[in-house]
């Protein structure tokens, strides 16, 4: 028990991001990140308890022209010795309210872009639901303080339920349990304002399902998913609550 609570004591303490772009010599932005965390591991002997290591490389790439934008993010990471794309997107503008983007895009579920305030994901992310992205099209409207989304997804990002090394979190293809993702949708509505007198709320409603082959029979399972969220941020503080309840119906 103790090696279990070490282990999720470790914290990363140096981390640095830079980000540089001149309009004057490159048409696209870059940015990027080296970390490096620092663990103590309380279960090891003295001489192997605390030290350094490098976690993670990060490039990324966006810029936009005419009506038309587009960003792509691509991870190294050290400590568990893979690399992955993040995000890899093309969206197109048809005017200040309505876009639509298709590629490697995060799916419109939950708070966003985050649910978490801190250097940890939340057990959301583990289950699929935060800071997810697949391969897909999605249409962003905003109406008033009203912003809606609707999405499609093909498939997840590599569309290999066998390929562990991957950032977001997807059914997988075990070996014993063959099953993958074939064809998702997405809608979530969001709402702005300001109850309250220097603050801005956030209230909003997602709902997801989708569909899932299972490799061996062919079979078709699904799951659904639904959530209810709010962010509430008052100058430097911020308060999130989200519901979700989701179920899974596998073929096997």
């Amino acid at each position: 028990m103790n090696k279990l609570l070490s282990a999720f004591s470790l914290v990363s303490i140096a981390s640095c991001t830079s980000s540089f772009a001149n309009a004057d010599e490159l048409p696209f932005n870059l940015s990027g990140h080296v970390r490096v965390n620092y663990g103590h591991q309380d279960w090891q002997i003295p001489e192997f308890r605390d030290g350094f290591e490098f976690e993670s490389f990060k490039l990324g790439v966006s810029g936009e022209s005419d009506q038309f934008s587009y960003k792509a993010e691509y991870r190294w990471y050290e400590n568990t010795d893979f690399n992955t794309v993040r995000f890899a997107d093309l969206t197109y503008h048809f005017d200040e309210q309505t876009e639509i983007t298709a590629g490697i895009t995060q799916t419109p579920f939950g708070l966003q872009p985050f649910a978490s305030n801190n250097f940890w994901f939340s057990v959301n992310y583990y289950l699929g639901f935060e800071d997810d992205y697949d391969a897909g099209v999605k249409i962003n409207h905003d109406w008033g303080n009203w912003d809606f989304q609707a999405a499609y997804f093909m498939n997840d990002e590599y569309n290999d339920a066998a390929e562990f090394g991957r950032y977001s979190f997807d059914v997988a293809d075990d070996g014993e349990y063959r099953n993958k993702e074939d064809g998702q949708y997405n809608l979530r509505a969001n709402y702005t304002a300001n109850f309250i007198r220097g603050g801005t709320t956030d209230i909003g409603v997602s709902y997801q399902y989708g569909n899932i082959l299972n490799l061996d029979t062919l079979d078709d399972g699904d799951m659904n998913a639904y959530a209810v969220h709010m962010r509430h941020t008052q100058g430097d503080l911020k308060v999130e609550l989200q519901y979700i309840d989701y179920e899974y119906d596998l073929a096997a």
